[in-house]
């Protein structure tokens, strides 16, 4: 234990220079005092031990104590809490679970310091008391352990569970970088049942008026050999079409291809349904609803490169599966006759050294089409800055660096699936200028930089409207590695391509002007919260949240639902709960003055039952996790077993740790007091021998 300061110890002495100064100016400057020498000595020393220590607090005194202590090591216990467990147990079977459990960690706390997870859709830290949850990301779990835990000292993680997994990454890639051993225990039936089943449907989420519109079902059949059944696609309760299909197989795989003719614009619901076979243990994941956008008008994306390049390619393929007609070509091939027919202008590396663009930039500003610049390596800068469009970059040397995206999380011109956006810091480094970024006020950034292990303020994703056109910039190149690296980790490229397609909507929609601007996503599932977003403007451009702005929702029925946004720092945000499977329409509307403004839209909510779409119990994942991590599988009857096993392991040790503690000296109530009385006594002295 010693004692420490905010400020330099050199400053101490000064202290007491300032106390004696106060003093000796008190009295010894003033001759007429006839107070007794012997007094005036102990009033002296009393003033300066007040002021001294006064002063000396004004430095931050702090007192700093080292401890040591033995940190047990931590085991981990992550039950799986999905819907899908309560199918697999009974409510015995779910009682005697809890007690093993509880009689786990009673063995265990003598030696371990015992910790709980509840996985599911989501990861808490908490033991499991019921099984609720309406999917299982498992590899969300090992992303939190990772986090949570990676500076402490883990001894082991074990996770029970029924092994189904049915959203988000791969378990077993995810928990790669879990250093510690993996123990599993199997909950469920593994026993292969009768089953036909969904397995996959591939469509495009947008068409156009007049398009017959593709949807691809991959059909799946276990343990159901020369059964047969009738493939059914429904709307509004009309089938639009039925097909007979025959299972000639015990393992059955068959992909069936419709049309659909698009008549009318608008949001459509389809249901897409197997009519169930005798003796089908599980009917729940014979259909899936899927959502489908049908717009008046094709959107269409002119990209223009400086030089071949995989970004280009990855746009135009995204682009293309969102429903936009897409056309790109190297900028020495350009048509500026046909660039005032696209809705949007991407370019990448452009202007560069080679080609200034002038031609194509000019045709941009005179009908007012949006451009998204992608800067690349033979960006030019200087020309870039001179277009003036609220971003400039001062390169160094022609310098690039690695920068990592970090999602800027008050972001409010399209909103962004809280489920992914944790995934944006794990996507590979765009190649970006190295050098000085200036934004103007009026730009709005998605992404930042992050070089190394610093977060900086660039921007590396952001968006800007001006008095001369609306702007998009990526402040890099190697975006198609976002694709594929989200596809390996996570299965599919949803978030990556939603991003971009979001991004390029934002620009193409020129809302500008408007004062009053609702966020409401098109689709949602059936557990799903409906989360809305709105932003008001008054007269000044200033953001105002000073009005009630009323949001009605009315489903299919007629019934009407109406809700009033509450205020989150400069915006209005309503969480309007969950909703049965249907198609909403919504209108939001607000008074501010005598002005009145509204908008409107529709959403549409799919069924969603993921954990009754597979129920039987895949224990084939829970051994490979425990054997990739020197872990061990346990059946569920045999999870007392797993006391020994961790009890056996010698290198489970305790770690020695050293504490570091500090307490302001301010904070102590008694000195106070004892300042006080000094004061008070020197006061009292003084008056009671007659000095003022």
């Amino acid at each position: 234990m010693n004692l420490t300061t905010e400020y330099s110890v050199w400053f101490i002495p000064l202290c007491l220079l300032v106390g004696v100064a106060y003093g000796a100016i008190l009295y010894y400057r003033n001759t007429r005092d006839e107070l007794p020498a012997s007094l005036k000595r102990w009033l002296f020393a009393l003033r300066t031990v007040a002021v001294s220590f006064i002063v000396f607090l004004l430095l931050g005194p702090m007192i700093k104590n080292a401890a040591h202590k033995n940190v047990k090591p931590v085991i981990a216990i992550a039950t799986d809490a999905s819907l899908s467990m309560n199918n697999a147990l009974n409510p015995q079977q779910r009682q005697q679970l809890f007690d093993d459990i509880k009689k786990l960690d009673e063995t265990l706390s003598s030696r371990f310091d015992v910790q709980y997870l509840a996985f599911g859709s989501t990861v808490l830290n908490q033991p499991c008391d019921s099984f609720y949850m309406p999917s299982t990301n498992m590899g969300n779990l090992f992303d939190v352990i990772d986090a949570q835990y990676k500076h402490s000292n883990l001894g082991a993680v074990i996770v029970i569970s029924d092994g189904i997994n049915n959203e988000g990454k791969d378990p077993l890639y995810a928990a790669t970088p879990i250093e510690t051993s993996i123990y599993t225990v199997g909950v469920g039936d593994t026993t292969q049942i009768m089953d036909l089943s969904i397995a996959n449907v591939v469509y495009n989420k947008n068409t156009y008026k007049g398009n017959h519109f593709p949807i691809q079902i991959m059909l799946q059949g276990e343990m159901a050999s020369g059964a047969k059944t009738n493939l059914l696609i429904k709307h509004n309760d009309r089938i639009l079409e039925e097909r007979p299909v025959n299972i000639n197989g015990n393992r059955f795989f068959h992909t069936q291809v419709f049309y659909i003719k698009a008549d009318s614009a608008g949001l459509y619901r389809y249901r897409l349904e197997f009519v169930p076979i005798e003796n089908e243990a599980n009917s729940y994941n014979n259909y899936k609803e899927i959502a489908i956008e049908v717009l008046d008008r094709k959107q269409s994306a002119l990209i223009v490169a400086g030089a071949p390049h995989p970004d280009v390619g990855m746009l135009q393929g995204i682009l293309e599966k969102a429903s936009f007609r897409v056309e790109s070509c190297l900028s020495t091939r350009v048509n500026h006759a046909a660039v005032k027919d696209f809705d949007i202008v991407i370019l990448h590396s452009l202007p560069s050294l080679r080609d200034q663009a002038d031609a194509l930039l000019k045709t941009c500003s005179e009908m007012n089409i949006p451009i998204l610049f992608i800067m690349g390596n033979n960006t030019n800068f200087s020309q870039f800055n001179a277009l003036q469009t609220g971003l400039a970059i001062t390169q160094q040397s022609n310098l690039k660096e690695h920068a990592v995206p970090v999602l800027n999380r008050s972001f409010s011109l399209f909103l962004q699936d809280n489920s992914t956006a944790d995934d944006y810091s794990q996507l590979p480094p765009l190649i970006a200028p190295f050098g000085d970024y200036k934004m103007a006020n009026s730009a709005s950034v998605l992404f930042y930089q992050k070089i190394g292990s610093v977060e900086t303020n660039y921007p590396l994703v952001a968006f800007n409207n001006t008095l001369t056109g609306r702007y998009g910039f990526i402040c890099g190149e190697g975006i198609w590695r976002w694709r594929l690296d989200a596809a390996r980790r996570t299965g599919n490229s949803n978030a990556v391509e939603n991003l971009i397609t979001k991004s390029v909507q934002l620009l193409i929609s020129d809302d500008k002007n408007k004062r009053f601007k609702v966020y409401c996503e098109k689709e949602y599932t059936s557990y799903d919260r409906v989360m809305v977003r709105a932003e008001l403007y008054n007269q000044a451009r200033e953001l105002t949240t000073e009005e009630e702005v009323t949001f009605d929702i009315r489903d299919e029925q007629g019934n009407d639902y109406n809700y009033v946004f509450g205020v989150e720092r400069n915006n209005y945000k309503l969480d309007a709960g969950n909703f049965p499977s249907g198609v909403y329409q919504w209108r939001a509307s607000v008074k501010i003055g005598v002005e009145s403004f509204a908008e409107q839209g529709t959403f549409t909510v799919l069924s969603s039952d993921l954990e009754l779409e597979q129920t039987t119990a895949n224990h084939r994942l829970l051994m490979n996790l425990a054997e990739l991590h020197d872990g061990a599988f346990f059946p569920l009857p045999d999870i007392n077993q797993l006391t020994d096993a961790l009890q056996q392991r010698t290198d489970l040790k305790p770690v020695r740790i050293s504490v570091t503690d500090y307490f302001s000296l301010i904070n102590l109530a008694w000195l106070l007091f004892v300042l006080l009385a000094m004061l008070f006594a020197e006061w009292f002295l003084r008056k009671f021998f007659g000095s003022y």
